[in-house]
């Protein structure tokens, strides 16, 4: 003991020089901790939460948790639909009548498809644009209306018509969930989700109060555009008599 205090040092001067494990450690969660920092701060910095996925934003999280329950929704849908056949909706268009009127219309199976997304209808007509528009419009908010009540859940009918050659004169599409109530031309067509009108046919109206297109374009099963040309063409609509179509 004189020996250490003889050196004129305390006695602890000896471990300066030296790290105890302690020291180490507070040291290595120290570079942890900034190296941490350091990596999320871009994320930060955008405005995103990188740890949300460890806090309830994650796959187990409530965001996890919606996606899982819009499945299982999309799934029970699909089931509830699978109880609906295209035998049920060509019986359906057999009697269809809207407003008091017959709209009823023969048709097979090729011109009907059905899927949880909807209704849709491929069928030829020859009638004149007038006629054929008007009947048309009536003939998809009466389907409309009877999706409706199979209560379903049937999101939409979509309805597409054809001339002799195959050209699609219109399409339209209606929503299944709130119908329209309209009775007139212009109002079911104002009501629609959207339809649209081929240039030839259009123009085979004469003078209406309502535009050539409107709304969202109607949509094939496969989600691509119904195709139909806004242009006249010199030949105009080939109204011939076709029965290889399906529908009249």
């Amino acid at each position: 003991m004189a020996r250490a205090l003889s050196s004129g040092k305390p006695a602890l001067a000896r471990g300066a020089g030296h790290m105890t494990p302690l020291s180490v450690a507070l040291t290595v969660a120290g570079i942890l901790i900034i190296g941490v920092s350091m990596w999320f701060l871009p994320a930060y910095l955008e405005g995103q939460d990188p740890l949300s996925a460890l806090f309830g934003g994650g796959p187990s999280g409530p965001s996890g948790s919606a996606d899982a329950e819009a499945v299982a929704a999309g799934a029970n849908q699909r089931q509830r639909f699978a109880s609906l056949s295209k035998e049920d909706v060509i019986q359906a268009l057999a009697g269809l009548s809207y407003g008091g009127e017959d709209l009823s219309l023969v048709m097979d199976d090729a011109g009907v498809y059905l899927d949880e997304n909807g209704i849709w209808i491929e069928q030829v007509s020859l009638d004149s644009a007038p006629t054929m528009l008007d009947v048309t419009a009536r003939r998809t908010e009466a389907l409309a209306v009877w999706a409706k009540g199979t209560g379903l859940d049937i999101p939409q009918v979509t309805w597409i018509v054809e001339d002799g050659d195959g050209t699609v004169r219109m399409s339209e599409t209606v929503s299944a969930r709130t119908t329209a109530g309209e009775h007139t031309t212009a109002g079911l067509l104002g009501a629609t989700l959207g339809y649209q009108i081929s240039g030839d046919a259009y123009q085979n109206l004469g003078a209406v109060s309502f535009s050539q297109a409107y709304g969202v374009s109607p949509k094939l099963p496969d989600g691509a555009n119904v195709s139909v040309s806004s242009e006249t063409t010199s030949a105009g609509e080939q109204l011939l008599e076709d029965r290889m179509h399906h529908g009249q």
